[in-house]
């Protein structure tokens, strides 16, 4: 029982893997933002002829809020624009053992048991075989909802969801 997956890559796919894989560090970095801002409009309350801490607190509140969407959408791009396998068709036949993954540069058989993780959301698939480097698998790739669910059930059965 073999499931294919295949389409063309898209920015707003490698966008959404960015975002899912970084999104812990945008809200650590978003509430941070936006405590030192709120700090800093407190601290000029209290004492308004102004500081230089004031303004870095600000300022740096003002980065930690940007700096990862800002990151994400200079990577995804060059990303999407520079990697030779996200060119052209990608296809994917996912079976019992693992998956098939064919670009025009690539083939490459992956095993279940060499996978460590798996994790998804609403729009995509990250398989892991390390825990720190992921492929990207959009769900729109798939000719139907059934056939995500059945790739869905041979993670489950075969990967440890992360």
């Amino acid at each position: 029982m073999a499931i294919s997956a295949e389409g063309k890559f898209t920015f707003a796919d490698v966008w959404q893997g960015g975002v899912f894989v970084c999104r812990r560090a945008i809200v650590i970095n978003s509430v941070l933002g936006l405590v030192l801002i709120v700090s800093a409009g407190l601290l000029r309350r209290l004492s308004p002829e102004g500081s230089w801490l004031q303004w870095f607190m600000f300022g740096y509140g003002i980065f930690a809020l940007i700096y990862f969407w800002i990151l994400i959408l200079y990577r995804s791009n060059k990303t999407s624009r520079q990697s030779p396998n996200l060119q052209g068709v990608v296809k994917y036949s996912f079976g019992d053992n693992g998956y098939l993954l064919e670009t025009a540069h690539t083939r490459a058989e992956i095993k279940w048991s060499a996978m460590v993780k798996w994790r998804e959301n609403k729009h995509i698939l990250l398989l892991y075989s390390h825990p720190r480097v992921g492929s990207l698998v959009p769900k729109r790739f798939f000719q139907n909802a059934a056939e995500v669910g059945a790739v869905r059930e041979l993670l489950q059965a075969n990967v440890k969801k992360a």
